[in-house]
């Protein structure tokens, strides 16, 4: 399913961003470097069970969920430390320790949460 389409003469009316389902969940395509507003704007209509607020550069967020668990993976693909706010204290299942809701990732590195 297309979600937006390109304007530009050469390349108009071509799918810039695409969503497929994949057994019950979905997977988008971004075929377009969005600004930093667009792109939170779009993540909070993708995930609006799960409103993470101003992702950091560098920073990926993935919801995995089923009927009766919800995952989140954080990974920061930046040489730096990055925080994240989350809406309040999850579990993260690597540790076994609480975090949140300011969240400081090592760089390069994953956090597992309990959702």
């Amino acid at each position: 399913m297309t979600i937006a389409e390109f304007t530009d003469e050469a390349i108009a009316s071509k799918p810039a961003i695409t969503c497929n389902t994949c057994g019950q969940g979905k997977v988008y395509y971004l075929g377009v470097l969005l600004p930093d507003a667009e792109l939170k704007d779009l993540m909070g209509e993708i995930l609006p069970d799960f409103p993470i607020k101003d992702i950091p550069e560098g920073v990926e967020i993935t919801l995995r969920k089923n009927a009766e668990k919800r995952v989140v993976f954080i990974i920061n693909h930046a040489p730096e430390r990055r925080t994240v706010t989350l809406p309040g204290p999850f579990l993260e299942l690597l540790s076994g320790q609480t975090v949140g809701p300011e969240l400081t990732i090592a760089r390069h590195g994953v956090l597992v949460l309990k959702a």
